[in-house]
């Protein structure tokens, strides 16, 4: 009878990253910011940093909003519900 090997591991899962998509948007936003300031003139700015703001602030409501309510929720569901 002969020698049996032992079975080879398998490969290791692929790593998966997300760096190469969030560069691209980078990218891609640059350039439309480049494009829509160069032939505005003085409102491209304006109009880009307004935005931009807009943006910002609408953004951080949605995380702090998001994450209050979600813990609300949690809490709501952990705690035992009393039957009057």
């Amino acid at each position: 009878m002969p020698p049996t090997l032992p079975r080879p591991e398998a490969p290791p899962p692929p790593r998966r990253s997300c760096a190469s998509v969030v560069l691209a948007a980078v990218l891609i936003l640059v350039v439309a910011t480049l494009l829509l300031v160069l032939p505005t003139g003085g409102i491209g700015p304006a109009i880009v940093i307004g935005g931009g703001l807009f943006i910002g602030v609408m953004a951080f409501h949605y995380l702090i909003w998001g994450r209050l309510l979600k813990q609300m929720l949690r809490d709501d569901n952990d705690s035992p519900t009393e039957l009057k």
